[in-house]
């Protein structure tokens, strides 16, 4: 026995022992029989140790269960920490509340989980003395259920490419006003995107929200748009699986490094799960929710239960999905708190988001039209870092009206200098640009030079280049450099150190520009780091100040390390078999159960128990609790009185007291001229009050919330309905 076994035996037997007195001897007069007096709790916890150890009471145990036994128990083992609000959460549809509760006191019974109360919260566990049964039966496939499809879907779907990203971007540098204030597109926007990418206006949306959220999209000091160049090819440089991954996340709002990482990758291995034969979005959802959960993570991911989990940062994020601009731009940290209810509603909205972008795809339909969904084909293929070799494969054709088609070949980072050189006009499987003045214009003012502009162009074009073009080129440059106004630390040397500088590697590497013999622009932003430079360079004049533009650092994007599953099986790939068969029918389960109850009433017809241990042991068998004959005796049942009527008051009392203490419901008859039967109140008692001539009690009405006050004198009746210790 592993020391982690041994720690969950010892869990179990202390919240057994813990049990309030009623509870506790009740369950052991289940299991162990009659207890006598003097006793001693941990002896008697013992014995129930040994009753659970005999190898055919286990089996016993495993093969009175039904399937919904099985998912409700796969759910406790699979769920870290969980609790009756995360299972309800996670079977909502499939369960109702009152329903999930009822199953959890009745496999507490049968001694299949127990409660353990860990940092003030009362946990639900497995019952480790059942783990050689239950690994072979208890298995994730009884949560997660692959897909029937029974009408495949031939449509065709959005997908997102490196040609997707460089047409996008391409837009975005020639066209500055994008967006509302609310961060919608502008309506000519709309109009012209649905134009040229053949609607898919939703996933484009997402598409620019991701950019902005990354810093790949930024906004100058008037407030417009423009494609941050160092920041997309260092978010270029990712593969493309991890790129496509960080733009779905983005899309929900602006992460630190870490929960960007963190999504990515459950988004990511989440969809490479999805087997073959595909899941509804419900399994998909419950697959990534066992995905955050597991209780055995080496990966050093935060799970549920956590304040630094992934649920916190979901519901942060969809609120910032849901709100103004303000709100899209806040960066949210793993420290805020978490909302357990809303995972799977946030979890919704990333699934979504995937689909919009197609990393997530239509399979078809199953038999009642739910879609069945399966991973992007893309997906696996785009995880290796970056493949592709810079063979200096041609994929552009240029004619004589400057209008360019590219065909599909070219990785993100290859595309990012054509994104700034030409201008989109039609995305298709062969994408339609344009060079125009007004975006060759853009690229000299990200720095790029005439000969750099023809030779990325002669690099990729597959005939020679235009001649007129090429004047054009020449003609624009003069142009643009007809007049220069330049911003930033001038500095201005005397002729005879001139040459001394310009060999300076100190000073040489942060000469952006020589304006003319000694005079230079240089790449600093603040005094002191001017002042710096040119100490290196042996000369104390610090020129005036005209806030040059500088070259910001920037952060590479992390990769997080993807699980790849060897096989498509599902979230079953992690070790675990696919599939989990019931191992008894509900016609044999009912036969075993129907044979207990005929040695009841036989044992009853012969007057070997009495019609009150007939209904207690009835009642056993009923909750399944019984498992075998064995356990059917008289002796294991506590005598009690269960009615009282006519004019016995001090047995009435009697009954109802100790139904308050055992909390155990009652039934209360009165005398009424309209019925022959009486009027019939059924419910909990809460508490009784005695007065001079009466006793009251009050008590909760079965199936309501009404609490309700009634006169013990004036019943007819008292009968004590046998309910459930654990209750």
């Amino acid at each position: 026995m592993d020391k982690e076994h041994a720690q969950r035996i010892i869990e179990w037997r202390e919240s057994i022992a813990r049990m309030p007195d009623n509870q506790f001897f009740e369950l052991m007069r289940m299991y162990v029989g009659e207890v006598k007096t003097p006793f001693n709790k941990q002896k008697l916890v013992e014995e129930l140790s040994v009753f659970l150890r005999k190898i055919e009471n286990k089996e016993k145990i495993a093969k009175l269960l039904s399937e919904s036994d099985m998912k409700v128990i796969a759910a406790i083992k699979f769920i870290g920490n969980a609790s009756l609000k995360k299972l309800t959460t996670f079977f909502e549809g499939t369960f109702t509340y009152s329903k999930l509760y009822e199953r959890i006191i009745n496999l507490e019974e049968r001694l299949i989980i127990y409660k353990h109360e860990s940092e003030g919260r009362e946990l639900l566990h497995v019952n480790p003395h059942l783990d050689v049964v239950f690994d072979k039966i208890i298995t994730k496939s009884l949560l997660v259920k692959c897909a029937e499809v029974t009408n495949v879907n031939t449509s065709q779907f959005f997908s997102l490419t490196p040609g997707v990203l460089a047409a996008f971007a391409s837009y975005v540098n020639t066209r500055p006003s994008l967006c509302k204030a609310d961060g919608t597109f502008k309506k000519k926007v709309s109009e012209e995107l649905d134009e040229i990418f053949s609607g898919n206006l939703d996933a484009l949306q997402l598409i620019k929200n991701a950019f902005e959220n990354l810093s790949v999209i930024a906004e100058d000091e008037n407030g417009k748009s423009f494609i941050d160049r160092q920041r997309f090819s260092a978010f270029a440089k990712l593969p493309e699986t991890i790129q496509y991954a960080y733009i779905t996340v983005a899309s929900q709002g602006r992460f630190s490094r870490s929960s960007l990482m963190q999504q990515s990758k459950l988004l990511i291995e989440t969809i490479l799960n999805i087997p073959n034969e595909g899941y509804t979005k419900e399994n998909l959802l419950r697959s990534a929710y066992l995905k955050t959960e597991r209780k055995k993570d080496n990966t050093g991911e935060a799970a549920f239960g956590t304040k630094s989990r992934f649920a916190a940062l979901m519901q942060k994020a969809a609120a910032a999905n849901s709100a103004k601009e303000s709100e899209q731009t806040r960066i949210i940290t793993s420290s805020e708190q978490n909302n357990d209810d809303s995972v799977f509603s946030t979890l919704g909205r990333l699934i979504e988001s995937a689909q919009t972008l197609g990393l997530i795809r239509i399979k078809g339909i199953e038999k009642d039209g739910t879609d069945v969904l399966e991973a992007s084909s893309m997906l696996e293929q785009g995880l290796s870092q970056n493949s592709y070799q810079d063979d200096g494969r041609k994929v552009l054709n240029i004619d004589a009206a400057y209008n360019v088609m590219m065909f599909p070949g070219l990785s993100l980072e290859q595309l990012i200098p054509l994104s700034f050189i030409l201008e989109i006009r039609k995305f298709d499987t062969a994408v339609s640009f344009e060079i125009t003045k007004k975006s060759v214009m853009h690229s000299f003012d990200l720095g790029m030079k005439k000969e750099y502009i023809e030779e990325i162009l002669k690099k990729r074009c597959v005939h020679d280049i235009p001649q007129n073009l090429l004047v054009s080129l020449d003609d624009w440059e003069k142009n643009y450099s007809s007049a220069t106004v330049y911003k930033g630390y001038i500095l201005k040397v005397s002729s005879e150190n001139t040459a001394l500088s310009e060999k300076n590697p100190n000073l040489a590497k942060h000469i952006v520009e020589i304006l003319a013999p000694g005079i230079y622009l240089l790449d600093v932003d603040s005094d002191d780091e001017a002042r710096e430079i040119l100490e290196s360079n042996g000369t104390d004049f610090v020129g005036k100040i005209k806030t040059a533009e500088t070259k910001a650092a920037v952060v590479s994007f992390p990769t997080p390390d993807i699980f790849v599953p060897q096989n498509s099986g599902g979230i079953f790939t992690e070790g675990e078999e696919n599939g989990s068969e019931i191992i008894t029918s509900d016609e044999e389960r009912k036969a075993h159960f129907d044979y207990l109850r005929g040695l009841l009433r036989e044992m009853r017809d012969t007057e070997k128990i009495t019609q009150e241990e007939y209904e207690c042991l009835l009642f056993r068998v009923n909750r399944k609790i019984v498992i075998d004959e064995s356990q059917l005796k008289k002796e294991s049942v506590k005598f009690a009185k269960l009615e009282a009527s006519g004019m016995d008051f001090p047995g009435k009392v009697h009954l109802i007291e100790q139904a308050v203490t055992d909390k155990s419901s009652i039934e209360i008859t009165f005398m009424s001229s309209e019925s022959e039967d009486g009027i019939v109140a059924v419910g909990l008692p809460v508490a009784t009050e005695k007065s001079d001539d009466d006793v009251t009690v009050t008590m909760k009405l079965d199936g309501t919330s009404v609490m309700k006050t009634y006169s013990i004198s004036q019943a007819s009746k008292v009968r004590r309905i046998y309910g459930s210790a654990f209750v």
